[in-house]
């Protein structure tokens, strides 16, 4: 799942050789290849982020699980 937001797209994705579950990941607007934004979830656990959803003052909302309880951000 991934949203296009202004020049960005942000994804969720396993990291390289599996050093990190499935997180939040950008790529565009001069970023020479896409790169974890945030590990939500850290270690092998997966966040999962999903449900993106642009809002209209160019934000975004996405929910995920941080470990403890799946929450809505933005």
């Amino acid at each position: 799942m991934s949203l296009c937001l202004s020049a960005y797209t942000f994804a969720s994705a396993g990291g390289p050789n599996g050093q990190v579950g499935n997180e939040l990941w950008i790529a565009g607007a001069g970023l020479s290849e896409p790169r974890l934004l945030k590990e939500i979830n850290p270690g092998l656990e997966s966040s999962d982020p999903g449900d993106f959803t642009a809002l209209p003052n160019g934000k975004a909302v996405f929910v995920a699980n941080d470990g403890l309880m799946v929450a809505r951000c933005g």
